[in-house]
Formats: C-alpha cells, structure tokens, sequence
C-alpha cells in the first residue's frame, strides 16, 4: 500500500509543478484511459475465475449494484467538495 501511495504522491507533485503540459497532458488521458480499462479487464478474469462468485452472481448482483451506486455518489460528492475547494482558488488567482 506504501507503493501505491508514494507513487501517486510523486503523480501529484510532477503535476503540481506543471512538467507535463499540452501534448503531455493529452497523452497522460490516453494513458490513464487504456490503464484503466487494462485494470477492469484484469478485474473482470479474477471474477470469471471465482467460482464462488459466479455461483452467486444473481444473489450478488443486487448488493453489487447497490455498493456501486454509493461508490459513483460518494466520489462525485468528494470530487465536486474538492474542486470547489481548490480549482475556485486556483481561477481566482
């Protein structure tokens, strides 16, 4: 977990510096969007591989749908709190 957290910290301050700007910031989407994908892909064949859980995917797929909702309002609640609270500085500037 400490990995995790030190590279996206290095990602903050590399983007916090302003090293990476117009092709680079372009580039970094693409990137972020394959990754992504890559990430629900590998996801998708760990479930495939459980047995467990495709026995009970009918069962689970309520309760799934019920965390997903809460995690895409949580986040869109972090997010707008966040940007709110520093993208309005940062234009004001």
């Amino acid at each position: 977990m400490i990995k995790i957290l030190m590279v996206v910290g290095l990602g903050v301050l590399v983007g916090m510096s302003g090293v990476v700007k117009g092709k680079g910031l372009k580039a970094n989407g693409y990137i972020q969007s394959m990754w992504l994908l890559l990430l629900i892909f590998a996801m998708g064949v760990g479930i495939g591989n459980n047995e467990e859980v495709t026995q009970n995917i009918g069962r689970l797929g309520g309760e799934a749908l019920i965390y997903a909702l809460f995690c895409v309002v949580g986040s869109v609640v972090v997010v707008y709190v966040l940007s709110k609270l520093f993208l309005e500085k940062r234009e004001k500037k």
